[in-house]
């Protein structure tokens, strides 16, 4: 099914949990905010020695399990241990995410049965599993494989345009990029798919109106309480602070056209409860292009990172906020969550 693209991103704060990880080999490199933002969202790490070695090629084994461990698309790996390529061993520590992908249609293989996890991937290839990843669709062009994807890519402003040669293999600095200009693009006034029909971003008809939200706050809260009376756990209560720290944090995103925990002033979680007087430790998901609270509820939960948040057993309070454009399109959803603990 095509949808219309919805991206997510969870975080736990938490007094003892360091949210920037320093690589040195990381600071002078040309996507070194690329590269810090996949850390931080816990979608890619360093080695042992404390490098991330961002000049290093990267296989196809390694660049799927990234995008499948990103939740870019809300795919949650769904492996049932067959073997899905004559050559992906299924004890390998990549077998779940290759034939997760082959599953869901973001990889199909050689012709002869195989995957070659252990090739380098080439930034085509990569254009291609991210495409599928976010089912976005595309008019034909002409040319070859891989021409759709240069020449989209290179009209959104998306990872490296057509600036690359399709073979060239890429390595793991461009790998952040091109995935994190992904996760941050906004079809504003292009064609998109939703629900299965093709509809125009500019027609405000096609969204609900601002009135349908009237109860949004008290709709998040009953989803929530509703999926964590299913584990056993106690309880959320509505914080009118909480509240105010996620309508601001919604409402600049919105405004200033970004997706990140981190505002652009450099405000956390933490200090947006703070200025609004909310002094414990707190816990935020956001979420991007979601048409109602179901929906939002639905992605949140599909995805590990938001569902372990909401159903977390440390937390005590709720604040909820949404801001959308004046077309109903492109609407920030933000929960922060409270606990009984000061923050640091």
């Amino acid at each position: 099914m095509k949808k219309a693209i919805s991206i997510i991103a969870g975080l736990l704060l938490l007094p003892s949990m360091t949210l920037a990880v320093s690589l040195s080999d990381v600071s002078s490199n040309a996507y070194k905010t690329d590269i810090e933002r996949l850390i931080d969202d816990g979608i890619v790490g360093g080695y042992n020695d404390g490098t991330y070695r961002p000049n290093n090629l990267i296989n196809r084994a390694e660049f799927l399990k990234i995008v499948i461990g990103s939740n870019i698309e809300r795919i949650t790996p769904s492996y049932d241990g067959n073997k899905c390529f004559n050559d992906v061993d299924t004890s390998q520590w990549y077998a779940d995410s290759v034939c997760t992908g082959k599953e869901i249609g973001v990889v199909g293989g050689y012709q002869d049965g195989t995957f070659k996890p252990a090739n380098n991937i080439s930034y085509a290839e990569a254009l291609s599993i991210i495409f599928k990843m976010f089912e976005l669709t595309y008019d034909s062009v002409d040319g070859d494989w891989t021409a759709p994807y240069l020449y989209h890519s290179q009209e959104n402003n998306l990872a490296f345009g057509n600036s690359f040669d399709p073979h060239r293999l890429i390595t793991r600095g461009e790998m952040a990029r091109i995935i994190t200009s992904f996760m941050d693009f906004k079809p504003n006034g292009r064609l998109i798919y939703m629900n299965d029909d093709l509809v125009d971003t500019n027609d405000k008809t096609l969204f609900v109106s601002e009135d349908d939200y009237e109860n949004y706050q008290e709709d998040i809260l009953e989803l929530v309480n509703a999926e964590r009376a299913k584990v056993g756990v106690i309880a959320l209560k509505l914080d009118t602070k909480l509240n105010a720290a996620a309508l601001v944090h919604a409402e600049d995103m919105q405004e200033n056209n970004y997706f990140d925990h981190t505002s652009l002033n450099g405000d956390t979680a933490q200090r947006r409860a703070r200025a609004q007087g909310y002094n414990k430790s707190v816990g935020e998901n956001i979420g991007w292009n979601y048409h109602s609270p179901e929906e939002a509820m639905e992605g949140w939960m599909n995805s590990v990172g938001h569902r372990n948040n909401i159903l977390s057993n440390i937390y005590l309070d709720l604040g909820v906020g949404r801001a959308c454009d004046s077309n109903g399109v492109n609407c920030y959803w933000v929960q922060v969550f409270g606990t009984d603990w000061d923050a640091e």
